[in-house]
């Protein structure tokens, strides 16, 4: 599992894999639909998220359970 160090993630999802920027925004105009689902794309960014927000919970926790927290 893959631990988080800053106290913030992005995740910016625009791009399919092996595939460029600028070929994936011409794919997409003019924006009006979806164009490829990408389940496995969307699956691990759900995953991402997840670890994510364990990670920020589990940073809390540990502040509020510090002898130093005021």
């Amino acid at each position: 599992m893959v631990t988080f160090t800053a106290p913030l993630a992005v995740q910016k999802l625009l791009t399919p894999m092996k595939m460029s920027y600028e070929a994936a925004m011409k794919r997409a105009e003019p924006y009006t639909k979806i164009v490829e689902e990408l389940p496995k794309m969307r699956g691990e960014a759900v995953q991402v998220v997840r670890q994510a927000v364990r990670g920020s919970l589990a940073q809390a926790a540990r502040r509020c359970t510090s002898p130093h927290h005021a």
